[in-house]
């Protein structure tokens, strides 16, 4: 009789980690009770909706909204299950849209909408988690559509999506705890990807939570300079949207190499 009490004790020990995490427990021990949480806390609003706004070019001050974009697509013959850059009126990279879980386009920065499953301590422990919550899967498998992004909150609920999903709800769990976290777009080996740069004291970490290797320890994270076979082109906050600059270095990500080309904002509280 006394097995009855081991899920009620799991479940309080659960709880008490999150709150105050032990030092005593493996890493082991940790993720297992952090895997069988019971509850996912995401506001019911943040999956039904990206953030809603409209987006100002830096370099020439137009704005664009969402309005724009569908209008833009209505008639388009290209492949709208993929994602699209757009130019400001001269003609520079401005923002990229993507299509998401229903169907339609939509800014890169609204797919982060401030989903912050649980508080943390230790800046390494979304990475190693989301690596073991979220299975990979290609949208093509899930969707039946070629490129598919869910925004952060339903990266977290849904348990299986591609690299940007991960990269969504990596980045924006880090930015809801304030770190300056980026989900970077561009390539890896020569292949299309989404991962995350993160800015913390003083030093740039790559995180790949796509990667599933076993064994992972977090207490320590990759630094963006050891990851030779990344290519950034794109990066972005919940905020901003920047550029690599021309013949800028592949593995640098301070502002010096990059341009601003976007601001995203949403509508003020009436």
């Amino acid at each position: 009789m006394r097995w009855l009490w081991l899920p009620l004790l799991l479940a309080i020990g659960c709880i008490f980690w999150l709150d105050r995490p032990s030092t005593s427990m493996s890493e082991s021990q940790q993720l297992m009770l952090l895997l069988q949480q019971s509850a996912d806390r995401i506001p019911a609003d943040l999956l039904r909706h990206n953030r809603a706004g409209v987006l100002t070019m830096s370099t020439t001050g137009d704005t664009i909204s969402e309005m724009d974009i569908a209008a833009a697509l209505l008639n388009s013959k290209d492949d709208q299950a993929r994602p699209f850059m757009w130019q400001d009126a001269n003609g520079r990279p401005a923002i990229i849209s993507a299509q998401g879980i229903d169907a339609e386009h939509h800014f890169a920065n609204s797919y982060l909408v401030g989903a912050h499953p649980f508080r943390i301590d230790n800046p390494a422990l979304p990475l190693y988690f989301l690596s073991k919550r979220k299975v990979y899967q290609y949208d093509q498998q899930q969707y039946r559509r070629g490129d598919v992004w869910q925004n952060a909150a339903q990266a977290w609920v849904h348990l299986r999506g591609d690299c940007e999903d991960h990269a969504m709800i990596l980045a924006d769990w880090l930015l809801a705890e304030g770190f300056d976290a980026r989900v970077v777009l561009g390539s890896y080996r020569g292949e299309g990807h989404a991962w995350v740069v993160a800015f913390i004291q003083g030093q740039v970490y790559l995180l790949e939570a796509t990667d599933k290797q076993a064994g992972k320890s977090w207490q320590h994270l990759p630094l963006a300079a050891l990851a030779k076979d990344y290519h950034a082109e794109f990066m972005f906050n919940r905020d901003q949207f920047w550029v690599r600059k021309a013949q800028a270095p592949l593995l640098d990500y301070q502002s010096e190499h990059w341009l601003e080309t976007a601001r995203f904002h949403t509508p003020d509280p009436e």
